[in-house]
């Protein structure tokens, strides 16, 4: 086992022992265990040291073919430091367990493993507490800092991480934004849970409530698996009333003359044929909506197109004064606009000699004659408008309100 040894404070009483691997983006002079045997007291000639272990590690290079070796990295540390910024600390000493009491012969200090957690964002949290600011990185990735708000909420340092906190969360919410990933809205709902920023946690509980497609979410990482019950419920319950919109439009287009005959006809086939293809099916699907989210939803009834067509003008196409209308009164705007038009039809004209007397069968030949045609412009904005609202209408949630965290002044 390869063991690194970083020195917090010179006269500390406790070794804080974490296994595992730095990640690859920690391994550098200026973050985490990537720094051996610095010392408080010089902090420039610490962010000199090389990121090596140090002379009395004991390391032994592996072979090219064995596995890769267990690392553990021990932080010598002042458990008055610890107790005085982490609750959890603060309990562990004032108790029964051998973390508190048992000193070890060969180091003559506590002995405390913390396992179970990135190893980077342990190495920064332990610099922070102990003042090692200039040891300490002024921006970090969303991945890192996720795996910051797992250690300081297991160890309740809320307040002593805090300031780096809102440091490192205005800087990555001032880049700019990128797709979209389901691994983001994990990171951001539980990082912003943690340090409780409401704002940038309600937004981002909305994009989840929007795009979610009923995803388990990462239980590794704190708030998540109680926002995400709530999340889910709040996708499901949108869910409810915009697929009522769109399917009573369906029933609507089914059972009633919107305009006429032919246009109900091929607005209610080209409503089925489009949701069928974004696997939307013409019975209303049910909850809890597996694999379906609002956006995918929503972009179908944005992209709904309908033909272009015309039909001649009849006389029941003529629109009856209504005994509810008054002069005066606004009238309802037709979707229908009347037009010349050429329609082609096919006529017998049988072939005569100069004196008009037929000597052969008829003929079939094409004409053109003018009518008046209306030219529909029927379509589906009404139920494009009302899917709109409902969308905008989708709030994300209050750490309050829906999940009853509240900031402790």
């Amino acid at each position: 086992m390869a063991i690194h040894e970083i020195v917090l404070d010179p006269d500390g009483d406790m070794l804080v022992i974490v296994p595992g691997t730095p990640t690859p983006e920690g391994q550098t002079k200026d973050t985490g265990p990537l720094t051996p045997k610095s010392s408080g007291s010089d902090p420039e000639a610490a962010e000199a040291a090389p990121a090596e272990p140090p002379d009395n590690s004991e390391v032994t290079e592996p072979s090219a073919s064995a596995p890769p070796e267990e690392e553990q990295w021990r932080f010598k540390a002042s458990s008055k430091h610890l107790a005085l910024a982490s609750t959890y600390v603060k309990k562990m000493m004032s108790g029964p367990w051998r973390e508190a009491n048992e000193i070890h012969d060969e180091d003559e200090l506590l002995h405390w493993t913390l396992d179970g957690f990135d190893v980077n964002a342990i190495a920064i949290i332990l610099r922070i507490i102990h003042g090692l600011n200039r040891q300490v990185l002024r921006t970090i990735d969303l991945g890192m800092l996720a795996q910051v708000s797992r250690v300081v909420d297991y160890l309740e340092c809320h307040e002593a991480i805090e300031l780096y906190a809102s440091i490192w969360v205005a800087y990555l919410n001032g880049l700019p934004p990128t797709s979209l990933q389901h691994v983001d809205w994990d990171s951001w709902i539980s990082v912003t849970g943690v340090f409780q920023n409401p704002e940038i946690f309600r937004r981002w509980t909305r994009v989840a409530i929007v795009e979610k497609l009923n995803c388990p979410p990462s239980l590794e990482l704190p708030i998540l698996s109680q926002a995400y019950d709530t999340i889910d419920e709040r996708r499901q319950a949108h869910l409810d009333k915009i697929l009522a919109c769109v399917y009573s439009h369906v029933d609507r287009l089914s059972e009633q003359k919107t305009c006429s005959a032919e246009c109900d006809a091929i607005l209610l086939g080209t409503l089925i044929r489009q949701l069928h293809a974004n696997s939307l099916s013409a019975l209303r699907p049910s909850r809890p909506y597996e694999g379906l989210s609002i956006s995918s939803v929503v972009k179908t009834i944005r992209g709904l197109t309908v033909p272009e067509w015309y039909s001649k003008v009849n006389v029941v196409d003529e629109p009856s004064p209504s005994p509810f209308e008054f002069w005066g009164a606004p009238r309802k705007i037709s979707k229908m606009q009347q037009k010349k038009a050429k329609l082609k039809s096919k006529k017998k004209t049988p072939p005569s000699d100069e004196w008009g007397v037929s000597f052969d069968p008829a003929r079939e030949v094409d004409d053109m004659d003018d009518v008046m045609v209306n030219e529909h412009s029927c379509g589906f904005d009404d139920l494009i408008a009302t899917v709109n609202r409902l969308e905008a209408e989708i709030q994300g949630l209050d750490l309050e309100a829906d999940l009853g965290i509240r900031r402790e002044d």
